[in-house]
């Protein structure tokens, strides 16, 4: 339906969502149809679709390889200019790769993975045979914990790598010491292209960086990846790292496809209830290709530097709208970038202070189509066999107090003022007993984390 059969404005049309406008229906059949959509509709999680152009020159790419070939790194290098990229098939291949190449680098075997985030990063560290430690996160920053992250770095320690959740920076400012302790700094902006701290764009600081263009990342070229290699003598360590096999990317294409067509959430409903899908679930895979981007990532890849920006600036303007919503709505706290940082905001991040309350709110945003709030339901050291076979016993309460309470909702082009208005909506009425809100701090001290 568009603008010009409702009178109304975007923000208020179902053509922005599929929700019905606030206004009276025209004839019973018409408010019929609008519940159907609503009932239908669902916002995608995540949404960075390739253009047209893009999707046009992928499948050129997968005819005609060599006329398309480094392109992918031209567009790289364009965001990141001191780098040295190497293409990927996925973000996992680039950063289990990355971990390969600091064990060797350094002689040693462990690495330190933030606690929550990602299962793609244990699956990443189990592919690469390392053996890991769990750093437990300030739940006011995402960031590490600064003391536990003292207790991991030792003369064993390979790597850490910076997991910028959300899109919200690592800080690195601090970290000199870890350096000189031997161990290298990972810049994982797999969550956050775009993102920027102190004037340097993540995945550019360390000594390495891994970025990841699959269909739930920042920008997507489908699927594919890439290992940035920042320092000279790291190079040197590359030759049997490098991967060898080549493929033409048609089913990248495809996934590419699909996230453009995701765009309309009345289409993405609909898509998202089709088995094997798998949107929204949380998947430890440590068995995994480890090769070579398609030939159609170097076609999707088309004006990747400038879809960057735009992105960043569209999913910006998303998380001022929650952050002005969601002002009055007591029981949770926001999120907190680090000073100098500028998120790429891949989610827009909110902790409840109690379970309980997340569940609820939960239930309530999945009812006006935001079914994907949730976060990964448990830490790094709760995948049983990741435990079991890679990690260090290592306790991580404050981590652990994330998977209970923490909600992420989505920022990206495909969700208007009027959706965030509604959802707000949603959540006036009480979600809990009346009470003052505590405030994070205070409910991290009767949580003993």
């Amino acid at each position: 339906m568009s603008n010009a059969d409702t009178g109304s404005s975007d923000n208020d049309s179902l053509s922005r969502g599929g929700f019905a406008a606030p206004q009276e229906p025209r004839a019973r059949n018409s408010t019929a149809a609008g519940v159907t959509m609503m009932r239908i509709a669902r916002i995608p999680p995540t949404l960075a679709p390739p253009s047209v152009g893009a999707l046009v020159r992928g499948a050129a790419a997968v005819m005609r390889p060599a006329s398309y070939r480094g392109r992918l790194v031209r567009e790289l290098k364009a965001i990141f200019p001191s780098t040295h990229p190497v293409p990927f098939a996925s973000g996992r291949a680039a950063l289990a790769t990355a971990l390969m190449l600091s064990m060797r680098a350094t002689g040693r075997r462990v690495v330190v993975l933030p606690a929550y985030t990602s299962f793609s990063v244990a699956a990443a560290a189990a592919a690469a045979g390392a053996r890991v430690r769990l750093c437990d996160l300030d739940p006011v920053t995402l960031d590490f914990d600064r003391r536990d992250l003292r207790g991991c770095v030792d003369d064993q320690t390979a790597a850490v790598v910076l997991g910028n959740l959300f899109g919200y920076p690592s800080a690195v400012w601090d970290l000199d010491w870890v350096r000189d302790a031997g161990a290298l700094l990972i810049d994982d902006a797999a969550q956050a292209l775009g993102g920027v701290d102190r004037g340097a764009p993540v995945g550019g600081r360390g000594d390495l960086g891994v970025v990841s263009l699959g269909r739930g990342k920042c920008v997507t070229t489908g699927d594919g990846g890439a290992l940035l290699v920042h320092t000279k003598d790291l190079r040197s360590y590359l030759a049997d790292q490098r991967p060898r096999a080549r493929v033409l990317g048609f089913k990248e294409w495809v996934v590419a496809c699909a996230v453009q067509a995701s765009a309309s959430p009345g289409l993405f409903g609909l898509m998202s209830r089709l088995p094997g899908t798998r949107i929204g679930e949380s998947v430890y895979e440590p068995e995994f290709a480890i090769r070579s981007a398609g030939a159609s990532t170097n076609g999707l890849a088309h004006g990747l530097a400038a879809r960057v920006s735009q992105e960043r600036d569209c999913r910006a303007a998303a998380a001022a709208g929650w952050a002005l919503a969601l002002e009055p709505c007591g029981l949770i706290e926001h999120v907190q970038p680090r000073d100098g940082a500028e998120p790429a905001y891949l989610r827009y991040p909110v902790v409840a202070t109690d379970p309980t309350v997340r569940d609820r709110i939960s239930t309530k945003l999945h009812d006006v189509g935001f079914p994907y709030v949730r976060s990964y339901p448990t830490t790094l050291g709760g995948i049983e066999e990741f435990r079991r076979g890679w990690c260090e016993d290592r306790r991580t309460p404050r981590a652990e107090f994330l998977a209970e309470r923490l909600l992420a909702l989505p920022c990206h082009r495909a969700v208007s003022v009027a959706h965030i208005e509604r959802a707000a909506a949603a959540l006036t009425n009480p979600v809990s007993p009346s009470a003052e809100p505590p405030g994070l701090a205070k409910t991290l001290v009767s949580s003993k984390v």
